[in-house]
């Protein structure tokens, strides 16, 4: 296992990349969020030659959560205003969701006084989901990908995640009612009739699922259960067919976030906290963290392989086309504020650096 903390990465590009603002029709790209100066984030492709190209370009807004549909759109959500400036009596902002097509600037498809995050596109590309925040509470939301015909899936007090099933006939949610978590599936009918019914799975009070990932056949949900009074975040597989349920993650592993699954189906990638504390140093007035965030690739009977060590931060894991490659984000401390976009090569363990400066929060996504 390379350790990351003591071990420099390994630089495969140079960081000197040409910023370009490009069609859709490059080859294919890891896509992610960029930090540019202060809360400001634009979202970027980096693609096979270590070019750099511009997805979004700004420099007063934030872009976030960007999503890409199989012809190569880009859906994002974004606090976008029609004026920028400085308004130093601001104290909040609003997040809707825009779209790009291929040569085209972004523009707004849900828009509201909620906020509206977290887009995806439907398998076919010709709808997105998303959540709309309110105080009193939370929608699933559907559009299609002109803006027309937005129209409400699901309300409940808070939608934890969502996901396509790949078919894109259904989504998998996770919910809470009251006091009542719910995993679940809706059914998408087409035009804009009543909403389903969610299919409940499994309820709890206790453990509440929060983390959501269909198999690439739809027969299994992978979801990360996070208990609200002790014990740690794990990853389970449930089948949809049998309604058996196995662990997945290895002993002593805080499951971070949905897993990435191989084309096959056999594989998953995660990422998980191992080791993990923090205290309040009095000397410094700050809260120290200790351990790392690591990540493992599992099969689906649960046997688990590490694939980094060390006390520092590594998410987001995707596998490359290929599958003998994976992406992810690297940060040489839990807390880190910016991170790094590397690569690993799953046999030799090779890690090599390929760009500094992703936003803390960003996810990365294959065009």
């Amino acid at each position: 296992m390379p350790d990351l903390l003591r071990r420099p990465l390994v630089r495969a590009f140079s960081l000197s990349f040409s910023l370009s603002v490009i069609p859709f029709t490059a080859a294919a790209d890891i896509v992610f969020a960029a930090k540019v100066a202060g809360p400001v984030s634009n979202i970027y492709a980096l693609d096979d030659s270590g070019e750099l190209h511009r997805l979004t370009d700004n420099i007063s807004w934030r872009d976030i959560q960007p999503d890409i549909s199989a012809s190569g759109d880009l859906v994002f959500s974004s606090n976008r205003e029609p004026e920028a400036g400085v308004d130093l009596e601001r104290r909040s902002e609003n997040f809707n969701i825009y779209l790009v097509a291929a040569g085209e600037k972004p523009r707004a498809i849900a828009s509201s006084e909620h906020q509206d995050l977290e887009p995806q596109f439907a398998p076919g590309g010709n709808r997105v989901a998303f959540i709309s925040r309110s105080q009193n509470s939370v929608r699933l939301g559907l559009v299609n990908r002109d803006g027309s015909q937005r129209r409400e899936l699901l309300r409940a007090d808070d939608i934890l995640d969502y996901a396509w099933s790949p078919d894109g006939n259904r989504i998998a949610l996770a919910v809470r009612r009251g006091g009542e978590f719910l995993l679940g599936t809706l059914p998408v009918t087409s035009g804009d009739g009543p909403a389903a019914e969610i299919e409940v799975l499994m309820a709890s009070a206790g453990r509440p699922p929060v983390a959501i990932s269909w198999s690439p056949d739809s027969r299994h949900l992978a979801y990360v259960r996070h208990p609200l009074e002790g014990g740690n975040r794990t990853l389970w597989l449930r089948n949809l067919e049998t309604g058996r349920e196995r662990r997945i993650s290895a002993d002593g592993v805080e499951v971070q976030a949905a897993p990435e699954w191989s084309r096959d189906g056999r594989r998953l990638l995660y990422s998980g906290l191992v080791d993990y504390r923090f205290y309040y140093d009095e000397q410094t007035h700050r809260k120290v963290y200790r351990g790392g965030m690591q990540l493992f690739s599992a099969d689906m009977q649960g046997k688990n392989r590490q694939l980094t060590d060390g006390e520092a931060l590594h998410r987001a894991p995707v596998f490359y086309p290929g599958e003998d490659r994976i992406a992810f984000l690297y940060g040489d401390a839990l807390d880190a504020r910016s991170l790094v976009l590397a690569s690993m090569d799953l046999d030799s363990g090779e890690v090599r650096r390929l760009y500094d400066g992703v936003a803390q929060r960003s996810e990365l996504r294959w065009r």
